[in-house]
């Protein structure tokens, strides 16, 4: 079984080849977002290497709402690598994997501050969510409203 330090210094490795690896115009891009260019499968794979940090640090025994945060900024990365040029542009410059071995590594030096802020990111997701989901249930109910509106005037 490894250490916790030679997952630490596994964790760096994979996440600088996958964020940071290459110099390119004076900015620092790695295998995500070149890998990420091809369509599907660069999204897939790269996925999957960084649920494989996400599972390391469950073995370095981060907490739940750690380990949501860190599932967050995955998501976040897929969802807006998937808009077309866009998305390839944000593969470069968000570093989903660097920014959960910092949350890795923040944890490790101090796990209640972490999983404090953590619980604070995620009510404020939460949040976020159900004002969104509120507001699209609200022009939803208001354009079948006015859907039915015109249908009783088409009809009468």
């Amino acid at each position: 079984m490894q250490s916790s330090d030679q997952i630490r210094r596994n964790l760096n490795w994979i996440a600088t080849a996958l964020d940071s690896q290459f110099r390119f115009l004076g900015i620092r891009v790695g295998w995500d977002g070149i890998i990420g260019l091809i369509p599907v499968f660069g999204d897939v794979v790269t996925t999957i290497v960084s649920c494989y940090i996400v599972l390391s640090a469950y073995q370095l025994g981060a907490p739940f709402r750690v380990l949501t945060r860190m599932g967050f900024n995955i998501v976040v990365d897929n969802l807006i690598s998937g808009i077309p040029i866009l998305g390839w542009f944000f593969d470069f410059i968000y570093r989903s994997n660097l920014k959960n071995l910092a949350l890795i590594d923040r944890h490790l030096a101090n796990p209640s501050h972490v999983a404090s802020r953590s619980r604070l990111m995620i009510a404020g997701l939460i949040l976020v969510l159900l004002t969104v989901s509120s507001l699209v249930i609200g022009v939803m109910a208001w354009l079948l409203f006015q859907v039915g509106t015109w249908l009783m005037q088409v009809i009468s």
